[in-house]
């Protein structure tokens, strides 16, 4: 344990106490760097940068959705033919015994 009456481990603390804020002004340093500046604005919403990306195009952003949407939408239909061919197949065989 520390001895808080000791003067030594008192200085000791404080010098761990400055090493550590100055890895962590370090690191936010560099995470500011990696994210890039900031709008002029000053806004940070929206924080992520695909939100960005799609908050700053709202029409590629719709676009983008649409087309999603057909995809699945297509899918479906697909995957349903399929099945209600391979039922046709199943009794078209039953009635032709």
């Amino acid at each position: 344990m520390n001895n808080i009456d000791d003067p030594e481990s008192i200085e000791s603390l404080d010098a761990k106490r400055d090493v550590l804020r100055q890895r962590m002004q370090a690191q936010r340093e560099l995470i500011a760097i990696k994210l890039g500046p900031d709008k002029p604005d000053g806004s940070s919403f929206p924080r992520s940068n695909t939100m960005r990306f799609f908050y700053d195009r709202p029409g590629l952003a719709s676009k983008l959705a649409l087309e999603f949407a057909s995809v699945l939408v297509g899918a479906r239909i697909i995957k349903s033919m399929g099945k209600t061919i391979g039922l046709a197949k199943i009794v078209q065989a039953a009635l032709n015994k």
